[in-house]
């Protein structure tokens, strides 16, 4: 099944990793069931790991981007699953319009539906 994997480069470094898949392809790593997510569902994994980075609004843009540019050429929605801990991460969700749609033990399912693009604002 294809996984699509890219490195983030700001500047000239490479400073993190994301990627985007079929949800429907790879079943839940986690305990909460994902079979009421959309047909047309990608699920985004990534990270910066370069700290320099990190807090800068760097990664928001990034994943901003990588949605408009790759993502939502393909998929009408993406998923992802921070843990509940990673309160960092779920922020970023949040400011680049992910939505929570449920909440397990471990992790905050959150999805984003692409805008159409004759959507007016």
């Amino acid at each position: 099944k294809p996984m699509h994997a890219f490195i983030i480069n700001c500047d000239g470094v490479d400073i993190g990793y994301i990627q985007y898949y079929n949800k429907h392809d790879f079943p839940p790593e986690q305990i909460y069931n994902t079979l009421e997510l959309p047909e047309s569902c990608a699920a985004i994994d990534w990270y910066i790991g370069e700290l320099n980075y990190v807090g800068k609004g760097v990664g928001s843009q990034a994943l901003n981007i990588f949605l408009n540019k790759f993502v939502f050429k393909v998929y009408e929605n993406a998923f992802v699953d921070p843990g509940i801990a990673n309160v960092c991460a779920i922020r970023v969700y949040e400011k680049v319009g992910f939505k929570k749609i449920m909440e397990s033990n471990s992790a905050i399912l959150m999805i984003k539906a692409r805008i159409p693009e004759n959507h007016s604002r």
